[in-house]
């Protein structure tokens, strides 16, 4: 029996000791708290560090958005100034020269600067004038009897437009139609 009683007092020796390193439950109850607590912590200065991140960025991305929007146009615009510049000298020169000749060599010189300008931006003209009728870049307002083929765009009321290929205003138009129909 007193093999039994050692055994009993060694292994109550070895549980103390176990029990004494691991600290009493509510030690470790508390230590885990604790470490939550922080991590809880941590992990909210995280979330608020990111959201103001994000209201940063917000802010940011809408005053460039603006920039953008306020200065879009600015290239455009600086493309038509010699246009402005041309209808300007256009008028002086009507002032000082009486001939029709004069003005109109003025007025065309404007236009075609005027065209330049359009096309550096990417519009191009659509010219339907002879050509066949085509729904998708054409708008025809009349038909007119003719010898020729049907459908065949045979006065152009305003030239239509595309703007890097999109079609942005169509052709207004009158196309043939055959005689007696």
């Amino acid at each position: 029996m007193a093999n039994r009683k050692e055994k009993k007092d060694i292994n109550i020796e070895e549980l103390k000791q176990k029990e004494s390193q691991k600290g009493s439950p509510e030690n470790n109850l508390d230590k885990t708290i604790k470490q939550e607590d922080q991590q809880i912590e941590d992990t909210t200065k995280l979330m608020l560090k990111a959201l103001a991140d994000l209201e940063n960025y917000k802010k940011l991305a809408k005053k460039e958005k603006e920039e953008i929007a306020k200065f879009s146009n600015s290239n455009i615009i600086t493309e038509f100034l010699p246009v402005v510049d041309g209808l300007e000298r256009a008028i002086d020169a009507a002032k000082k020269h009486d001939t029709v000749e004069h003005i109109q060599s003025g007025i065309e010189l404007v236009l075609k600067q005027f065209k330049d300008a359009l096309n550096k931006q990417g519009a191009e003209e659509i010219d339907a004038l002879g050509k066949k009728y085509d729904p998708n870049l054409h708008e025809a307002i009349s038909t007119k009897e003719s010898e020729g083929e049907e459908d065949i765009v045979l006065e152009q009321l305003h030239k239509g437009y595309k703007l890097n290929g999109r079609l942005i205003r169509p052709a207004v138009v009158i196309i043939s139609k055959k005689k007696g129909e």
